[in-house]
């Protein structure tokens, strides 16, 4: 019997940063994960702190993309790799009403840390914008495909992770602690992602999720250094050298499996070419479930009638810059009872 502090099931975003939350505080632990397509796999990484569709705020968005990107540059030390990409991202405007709302936008005090007043105009000729371009300040990417990665190889040569799935029969609980197969833990945290619709303890709550697509494309010449967000965006990767995009995203909230679809795809390269006017070439397609929730909020806490269990799930569309401080919050809430926000406690939805 191996006796450990912690069981996480589930190696996405979630998982990956709950894990190393734990390395940090020196805990054991055994991580569970089938090693299968996961909508991590499929994310962007990339770190927003405004709502472009509307031009709002994201709640808590300064101290979280901090402490994002605080902790991405502790697992660039860990994993000996560089994962973090600072990029300007500029809001193509559609019409003069948006630019107008953009600039007054700018001025309130929520949003003037990350608005920039001064709009631009692109001197891309490849880029249509006839309207111009807001700026946003503090954004990136993370590398997350990468950093999942890196951080499943150092499990692996730790021997702190097991590629199998979960066999919730296999769950044995007791009063301090449970077993799960040959393995004892104090606690176990499920950081399944959409997979959590199949667990027995956490199945009730309202993750709904819906199916997002995303192309890799190669666009030469394009030469571009920012995000361009329009009704999508698309997003320079550096790190696999040059004229190489990421282009994304849709949203489906009927389809519940990973399979790309070709009308998705068309649906991206139509929209990306109101405001693209260069020849794209697709190098991959790819899709995944976001474990998105009702009210639009991330799920932590404990389970209602077993104490050693808990949630860490539902980060969405933003699980780079959400995730980081939602491991912090279930950490201290599990090791100190320091209780968590009510706007991500799962009791919310027991009261």
């Amino acid at each position: 019997m191996r006796h450990v502090d912690y069981l996480i099931v589930g190696q996405g975003i979630a998982g990956t940063l709950f894990a190393n939350e734990l390395l940090h505080h020196e805990r054991d632990f055994i991580v569970i994960d089938p090693n299968l397509h996961s909508a991590s796999k499929v994310a962007a990484g990339m770190y927003n702190p405004v709502i472009l569709k509307r031009f709002l705020a994201v709640w808590g968005a300064q101290p979280q993309i901090t402490t994002a990107k605080s902790v991405v540059l502790q697992l660039e030390g860990l994993l000996k790799s560089k994962f973090d990409y600072p990029l300007n991202i500029q809001r193509v405007f559609h019409d003069e009403r948006e630019k107008h709302n953009w600039s007054k936008k700018s001025l309130e005090q929520d949003l003037s840390s990350f608005l920039d007043s001064r709009l631009d105009s692109t001197k891309n000729i490849a880029v249509y914008a006839p309207y111009g371009l807001g700026n946003i300040k503090m954004g990136g990417r993370a590398n997350l495909q990468g950093i999942l990665a890196a951080f499943r190889e150092y499990l692996l040569r730790a021997e702190k992770i097991r590629t199998e799935s979960v066999d919730y029969k296999e769950l044995k609980i007791a009063q301090n602690h449970f077993i799960y197969k040959d393995i004892q833990a104090k606690k176990i945290v499920f950081c399944e992602g959409y997979g959590v619709k199949q667990n027995p303890f956490f199945n009730h709550l309202p993750l709904n999720g819906n199916k997002g697509e995303a192309l890799t494309v190669r666009v030469p010449g394009l030469n571009l250094r920012s995000v361009i967000k329009s009704n999508i965006f698309i997003m320079p990767l550096p790190e696999q050298g040059g004229d190489i995009y990421y282009v994304g995203a849709t949203y489906n909230w009927v389809d519940k499996d990973s399979i790309p679809t070709q009308s998705a795809c068309d649906e991206l390269l139509k929209k990306l070419s109101n405001f693209i006017k260069s020849e794209v070439e697709i190098l991959d397609h790819k899709a995944g479930i976001r474990p998105t929730v009702i009210d639009r909020m991330p799920l932590l806490g404990q389970h209602p009638e077993f104490s050693s269990l808990y949630i860490l799930n539902g980060l969405g569309a933003r699980g780079v810059m959400l995730g980081a401080t939602m491991t912090k919050y279930l950490y201290q809430f599990i090791e100190s009872a320091k209780p968590l926000p009510r706007a991500v406690n799962i009791d919310r939805f027991y009261s």
